[in-house]
């Protein structure tokens, strides 16, 4: 091999290692991420509540980086972050009307969906890691969109986000009385801190799974 190939290969192999490249936009307030073969960035935009937002960026060198965002979401304590901890107004979360940036959070007002818990009941001591819901279009119209999800608990009338794991862009279609199953909704017991009372799975920015954490 002559020099001014090898050269070029070592370019090539440089621009690989260093240049990270867009891998994802998740549907947890607009987290990003970009990867190289060296490392990975991940710019945290994590809605906490309707009024925080958790918003970070993080670098994960070799062999880190090769983690899931699932992976890494679950090893991060957002509940005990230094981060900067802005108002979620503050900055635009996703421009869902860019069909190239997601599919439509609320694809049309006119689409019905119920969402049933497989287990509605829980045990304190036995909470496990997923759940599975069933969520059924019970409307005339094909669903077309996200499939993102929260975990909220009932504080006093007051709903509050405890729970917003990260999905991908990854669209679902429901067709007018199908009914889908969804069995890795991560409920992430070794991260929150749950407590008894009432719960609910809010599916796609809207529609209500109810669950109890009982003694």
């Amino acid at each position: 091999m002559t020099r001014k190939k090898i050269i070029i290969v070592l370019v090539i192999t440089l621009i690989a290692c260093f240049i990270p490249i867009p891998t994802g936009t998740y549907k947890d307030g607009g987290t990003k991420t970009y990867t190289a073969l060296a490392y990975k960035i991940i710019k945290w935009n994590v809605l906490i509540s309707p009024e925080n937002t958790y918003k970070s960026i993080d670098i994960y060198w070799f062999p880190d980086n090769f983690k899931s965002i699932y992976e890494i979401y679950n090893e991060h304590n957002f509940n005990n972050s230094s981060a900067d901890i802005s108002p979620a107004n503050e900055d635009p979360i996703l421009d869902y009307n860019n069909e190239s940036e997601s599919y439509s959070k609320s694809p049309t007002e006119q689409v019905t969906l119920n969402v049933e818990i497989k287990n509605n009941t829980i045990s304190i001591t036995s909470i496990p890691k997923f759940c599975s819901i069933k969520v059924t279009n019970t409307s005339n119209i094909e669903y077309k969109g996200g499939h993102h999800y929260s975990i909220e608990k009932n504080d006093n009338g007051k709903w509050i986000v405890v729970n917003n794991p990260p999905t991908d862009d990854e669209g679902i279609v429901i067709k007018p009385s199908e009914t889908i199953t969804l069995d890795y909704i991560q409920l992430n017991p070794e991260q929150y801190s749950y407590s008894v009372g009432e719960y609910r799975v809010n599916f796609a920015s809207g529609f209500y799974g109810y669950f109890n954490i009982e003694n």
